[in-house]
């Protein structure tokens, strides 16, 4: 895909903002389920509970550095049909997805796409495309 044809599939706002829903409610669903699981295994502790913050961050990390290097997408992406590409519109390399994950806990990321493109896109040199099929 030539660097016109990206621009042009870019996804709008609100399927970025339908994204951005999706996958917070999927990233504390996996969190939610992690607990469980410490839980029912009597893991669960003071200082597990203390570093709560923590455990978040590291899990929400992780959410979309394996679902958007493993597959390009994280589960809002698959349901609104968008995937995750480089500027240029090669693939992202483990590399470039872990640093747009990092840009993501950026304070306000989620709102720099109301005046800019996306911090963890601009910084990550990624932008985010409808995937339909006349666009693959």
């Amino acid at each position: 895909m030539n660097i016109f044809e990206v621009n042009q599939n870019r996804a709008n706002k609100y399927l970025r903002a339908g994204n951005f829903l999706i996958d917070i409610f999927c990233s504390y669903g996996f969190l939610l389920l992690f607990n469980i699981i410490l839980d029912g295994v009597g893991k669960s502790s003071p200082k597990i509970e203390n570093n709560y913050g923590f455990l978040s961050i590291i899990i929400m990390g992780l959410y979309f550095v394996i679902f958007e290097y493993f597959y390009g997408k994280t589960i809002g992406k698959f349901i609104t049909n968008t995937k995750v590409i480089m500027k240029n519109g090669n693939n992202p390399s483990l590399f470039d997805i872990v640093k747009r994950t990092i840009c993501r806990f950026i304070p306000f990321d989620p709102i720099s796409f109301f005046w800019l493109k996306g911090w963890h896109d601009d910084l990550s040199d990624t932008i985010v495309i409808n995937n339909s099929k006349k666009h693959k």
